[in-house]
């Protein structure tokens, strides 16, 4: 299990903030600056975007500061498991570029949280072992960094919230003010599956909850996720699921 040492939020400091370890923590500093920032990897100066997360290695050198104005961050001194340390190599010591992909914001408030209530490691383990793999996710899909990204997640959100919304590429576009050959390319970059498919996805689990939930008729659940009747509705079911609307409801009961 990992160990946090210590955690703090919404640091602020003055635009003649540096920090320079040449040898680093014997545990690993992570980092989200929320401003822009200057840092030192190997001897090279860069200068970062605000929200940009830096895991720092064991006994790495830690050289960087405030860049042109006010310097915000969130910093926490944690002891990793030894089996974790092989698997993090990928984000260790490197910049990465969150954006809005990723509430890192959240996440380390969170567990900041549970950190000073105390009695809580199993949770802060849980808490910070999903956000390094959502980082590691982030580094995998450079889609994740783009401002896109964070637009396609919550036209998702807004598609499977509203199954019976009329749901078309041009439409979904125009939503994140792209054009209908990119949102394709991106959308399918981003989640594995086509606009069109997945809208269908929306409707069909849409559909399941009706027909577990409710008694609806399957007549008024196609309505409700967006089709005009019950065959088209009830082939794209059955294609997805394996079962009609009907022997869906039969198995659950």
């Amino acid at each position: 299990m990992l160990h946090i040492r210590k955690i703090c939020c919404d640091a602020v400091h003055d635009k003649n903030f540096e920090i320079d370890r040449p040898n680093g923590y014997d545990c690993c500093l992570i980092l989200f600056v929320k401003t822009k920032a200057r840092f030192t990897f190997k001897g090279n100066e860069i200068v970062t975007e605000p929200n940009t997360l830096i895991c720092f290695n064991r006994y790495s050198p830690h050289k960087y500061g405030a860049y042109g104005g006010e310097y915000v961050n969130h910093w926490m001194h944690v002891e990793l498991p030894d089996e974790m340390y092989s698997s993090m190599n990928v984000i260790f010591d490197r910049p990465v570029y969150v954006g809005s992909s990723i509430s890192i914001d959240e996440y380390m408030h969170l567990i900041s949280d549970a950190f000073y209530r105390g009695n809580t490691s199993r949770i802060c383990d849980c808490l910070v072992t999903a956000m390094l793999e959502e980082i590691k996710g982030v580094i995998k899909q450079p889609l994740m960094q783009t401002t896109h990204f964070a637009d396609l997640v919550e036209l998702r959100k807004i598609i499977y919230l509203n199954p019976d919304a009329n749901w078309t590429v041009k439409r979904m576009a125009e939503s994140i003010h792209v054009s209908e050959p990119y949102i394709q390319e991106i959308y399918k970059k981003a989640f594995g599956i086509s606009c069109g498919s997945d809208v269908i996805c929306s409707r069909v689990e849409a559909a399941k909850i009706f027909l577990a939930d409710t008694e609806m008729t399957v007549a008024e659940i196609a309505v409700k996720c967006g089709y005009n009747g019950t065959v088209h509705f009830s082939r794209q079911f059955k294609k997805i699921t394996g079962y009609s609307p009907t022997e869906y409801r039969k198995m659950l009961l």
